[in-house]
């Protein structure tokens, strides 16, 4: 590891421990904590649903309200992946894995994920980041670069679409559709089936729908104001920060001061308001790994100032002429 990594980490890391030595109860209560605010979170996608079933809430706020909450989740699941919370209480851990995908339904099965986002930490920035990879991390910008930011399959459909061995690229895909079963593959049967019944009925095509799929429209909609609408706009905004603020392709190896860069542009802010801030505090977790996200977040501006210092990059959004490169900009 370079040296400039090696003081990040120690410094940045002090600053996580300062704070628990402030407040012993971030340690005594860290379970607590997450189970909290898993609970808090499911309570507010509920409330939301209930307004906007009972109260009359617009949809639109409805979308907003449940996309923020599960950006929290979201934070959350990342957590669990390396075990902060229920380590010893196996049963605990793992239901909060399942709430997690329960209700973040378009995401790939949460204990695939873990070894996908542990192989991350290890291969950031190379072709062996699945994860990265996976929702177009060092693409050339382009319409299709952008369509994949909205789909996890259609990423994965056309990532592999040049594979000239049949074989080896069914056997591919098929492990990927594997990583979204059964939960993943009902959000997007339902997200689909809504959007082209309600794209055929916008344009007045001549669909002969089934009765028994008429009858279950009504159920569709309210899924989609309540689950398939937040999913897709928290899972762009976080696709789209994630996979522009990680660099690809040029990076020393084990060189985490180039893995990422640290987005704080106020500008953003409607990206980062579903997806918890991810692009200005995801750089400090490939340093100091252990902490939680709310530790990050606390932290955020004195680690900030610690990176710059040692050559972390801010705002680069040269990323994307480069395809997320990390040569410098000339």
């Amino acid at each position: 590891m370079d040296q400039a990594s090696i003081h990040i980490r120690a410094q940045v890391g002090q600053l996580g421990n300062q704070l628990r030595e402030k407040h012993p109860w971030l340690v005594t209560r860290q379970n607590a904590l997450g189970g909290s605010i898993m609970v808090l979170a499911l309570m507010l996608m509920a409330f939301a649903a209930y307004g906007y079933l009972q109260l009359n809430w617009p949809a639109w706020l409805t979308v907003v309200i449940v996309a923020i909450a599960t950006s929290f989740i979201h934070e959350l699941e990342h957590d669990l992946i390396h075990y902060a919370y229920f380590k010893k209480r196996p049963v605990i851990h793992n239901l909060m894995l399942l709430m997690c995908w329960l209700t973040r339904p378009g995401t790939v099965n949460p204990w695939i994920r873990r070894r996908l986002h542990l192989l991350h930490h290890k291969v950031s920035g190379t072709r062996q980041d699945v994860e990265e990879r996976g929702i177009t991390n060092g693409m050339p910008w382009s319409p299709l670069r952008l369509l994949m930011l909205c789909d996890g399959t259609l990423a994965m459909i056309f990532r592999h679409k040049k594979n000239r061995q049949p074989k080896h690229l069914l056997y591919t895909l098929l492990k990927g559709f594997v990583a979204y079963l059964p939960v993943g593959m009902l959000y997007f049967l339902s997200w689909y089936s809504y959007l082209a019944f309600h794209v055929s009925e916008f344009f007045e095509l001549a669909v002969h729908w089934p009765l028994w799929f008429i009858e279950l429209v009504p159920m569709l909609d309210i899924l989609a104001v309540t689950l398939l609408w937040p999913f897709f706009i928290r899972s762009f905004c976080l696709n789209f920060i994630s996979s522009n603020m990680h660099y690809y392709g040029d990076i020393e190896e084990k060189n985490i001061t180039q893995q990422t860069q640290v987005w704080t542009s106020k500008w953003l802010w409607p990206l980062h308001l579903f997806c918890f801030n991810f692009g200005s505090t995801h750089g400090i977790h490939h340093f100091v790994v252990k902490d939680p996200f709310y530790i990050r977040q606390a932290i955020a501006k004195d680690a900030h100032i610690i990176m710059k210092k040692h050559g972390v990059r801010f705002n680069d959004y040269s990323t994307f002429k480069r395809a997320n490169r990390y040569q410098l900009t000339k």
